[in-house]
């Protein structure tokens, strides 16, 4: 029990003179503060604690019911059957889960991994100490149960050894998405490819077909560019960061040494091609030589499908963004 957990009906009898307790007079006084009362259990109580909303689905709502939807709590202030928000839907709580569970939320990995099942409503299984075991799509992981490993959690992380941040000379550190039908844009930010051409957004739109009247054409990209988050070559003696190449096949994304330079896979190797080919892979021309950059860690969140197909890559990085560490950079994956 809190301090403020305080029955304001009871405070009324209270707070009265005891020649002044009489029925009418005590239930004036209860009525007066029964908005007082309403604040007190929604802040000190739903806000602080957290509370069961039901999840909205399609149908009927009656003026004052409560939902939850996008892990924002609704009220309708009317009959409706718009999805929230609309006019007919007020924001009651920001969130479904209590504020003394979510100042508890960080970036660390397990506690993000909590944070994530919890908003998503999915399922959290705490891992045991030589961890969990996952899908067989996340290469170098365990992939089947057990004595030593606990199933993973419905949204799980996973951290990629092998993505580098730092500055670079001779690639580009951006690569922009597809142009998607019906998507918002907005002018001066967005940047697409579209037909093998890269395009700025110059008038904010969300067209159903492209209309190139609403971007600029950049051009199209250098051959060979690739997505190398700022590679850059540092020590070469760093052999844990730069394992030297070795005849097996690599995934697109890694980086070895080879011959004194680092290279990145940028197409899944069949047949243990070298470095040098350069279909498979990409040469780091980066500066820095014998002096290392920022090497960043970063993270891959996975996703059922099915979660996935209700939710965005916006909706799920607006949740992780204020809790990830500064300057760590994650990607989101289905599975």
């Amino acid at each position: 029990m809190s301090i403020f957990d305080i029955n304001y009906n009871t405070k009324a009898v209270e707070w009265l003179p005891v020649n002044k307790r009489f029925p009418k007079t005590i239930g004036f006084v209860q009525s007066l503060l029964s908005s007082v009362q309403w604040v007190a259990n929604k802040y000190f109580g739903q806000y602080l604690n957290g509370d069961t909303y039901p999840t909205w689905v399609a149908g009927s709502y009656t003026a004052g019911q409560l939902v939850k939807y996008k892990g924002i709590v609704y009220q309708a202030l009317t009959t409706t059957t718009d999805i929230p928000p609309s006019p007919n839907w007020v924001v009651y709580l920001p969130s479904f889960i209590g504020a003394n569970e979510r100042q508890k939320f960080n970036g660390n990995k397990l506690i993000l991994e909590f944070a994530l099942n919890q908003y998503f409503q999915t399922n959290f299984r705490q891992p045991l100490l030589l961890g969990y075991y996952y899908p067989v799509d996340t290469p170098g992981t365990p992939t089947a149960p057990d004595s030593n490993h606990a199933q993973y959690s419905d949204i799980f992380i996973l951290n990629n050894a092998y993505e580098i941040v730092g500055f670079n000379v001779g690639t580009r550190d951006f690569i922009p998405k597809n142009w998607v039908a019906s998507t918002s844009y907005t002018a001066g930010l967005s940047k697409v490819m579209h037909s093998g051409i890269e395009y700025l957004c110059t008038t904010s739109n969300s067209d159903s077909t492209f209309n190139s009247a609403h971007w600029s054409n950049l051009g199209a990209p250098p051959a060979n560019y690739i997505l190398t988050s700022g590679v850059v070559t540092k020590d070469i003696g760093d052999t844990i960061d730069y394992p030297i190449w070795s005849s097996v096949d690599y995934r697109a994304g890694q980086a070895v040494n080879y011959d004194n330079f680092v290279y990145v896979c940028i197409v899944n190797t069949v047949n243990q091609e070298v470095p040098t080919d350069q279909t498979y892979w990409f040469k780091i021309d980066g500066i820095g030589y014998l002096n290392p950059f920022l090497i960043g860690d970063n993270f891959t969140v996975y996703l059922p499908s099915a979660v996935y197909a209700n939710t965005n890559d916006s909706e799920v990085n607006n949740f992780i963004r204020p809790l990830a560490y500064a300057g760590v950079q994650w990607n989101i994956k289905t599975y």
